[in-house]
């Protein structure tokens, strides 16, 4: 009989183990899926947030654009005096 009760703990412990790898199997399996759909929003955010830069950088520029257009004395002394202080700064070096 202790051989009998033996086979049946076996046999159990068999069958939780199968059990076991099927779980493990399927959770693996989930776990890839969500993995897949996180990279492409994750993708689909970066090209979001692409797109907002580019749209900013463009409206700078065409603001700048417009106030050089407006007033090209002021932009040239400006650029100027930008060159200076940074031809300042650099020569301390």
């Amino acid at each position: 009989m202790a051989a009998n009760g033996a086979s049946k703990t076996a046999d159990q412990l068999q069958s939780d183990m199968e059990q076991l790898r099927a779980d493990v199997s399927a959770m693996m399996e989930t776990i890839g899926k969500l993995a897949e759909d996180g990279k492409h929003e994750g993708a689909r955010r970066v090209r979001e947030v692409r797109d907002r830069v580019i749209d900013q950088a463009e409206k700078s520029k065409e603001a700048v654009e417009s106030q050089i257009v407006e007033r090209p004395l002021v932009s040239v002394l400006a650029a100027f005096g930008v060159g200076m202080l940074l031809g300042r700064l650099l020569d301390r070096r």
